[in-house]
C-alpha cells in the first residue's frame, strides 16, 4: 500500500466520520429543540392553569341563577312599592292643591 492509497482511505474514513457526526448532531439537536418548545408550552400551560384556578375561585363567589332570581324578584317588589308610593304622593299633592285653592277662594 503506497502513500496515495493510504491517504485516500484515510480521507474516506474522515469523510464517513464527519457525515456520521453531522447526522448525530442533527438528530440530537432536533430533539433538543423539540424539548425546549415543549418546555415553553408547559410553562404557558402552567400559567393558564394558575389563571383558570383564580377565575374558578372568583366564580365561586358569584351569585347563582337562583340568587339572581331572588334579587330580581326583590327588585320587582321594590319597583312596585315605589310606583305605589309615587301614586299616593301624587294623590296627596293633588289634595293639597285643592285645599290650597279652597283657602285662597275663602279669603
Amino acid at each position: 500500500m503506497d502513500y496515495a492509497q493510504a491517504k485516500f482511505w484515510m480521507d474516506a474514513l474522515v469523510l464517513v466520520g464527519v457525515v456520521l457526526n453531522t447526522l448525530y448532531t442533527w438528530l440530537a439537536n432536533r430533539n433538543r429543540a423539540t424539548r425546549s418548545a415543549i418546555n415553553r408550552v408547559d410553562g404557558k400551560i402552567d400559567g393558564l392553569d394558575r389563571r383558570m384556578t383564580t377565575v374558578e375561585g372568583d366564580m365561586r363567589h358569584q351569585p347563582s341563577h337562583d340568587d339572581l332570581k331572588g334579587i330580581y324578584t326583590r327588585l320587582d317588589e321594590m319597583s312596585k312599592a315605589q310606583y305605589r308610593a309615587a301614586g299616593e304622593l301624587q294623590a296627596v299633592a293633588h289634595q293639597l292643591n285643592l285645599i290650597n285653592q279652597h283657602l285662597l277662594k275663602v279669603e
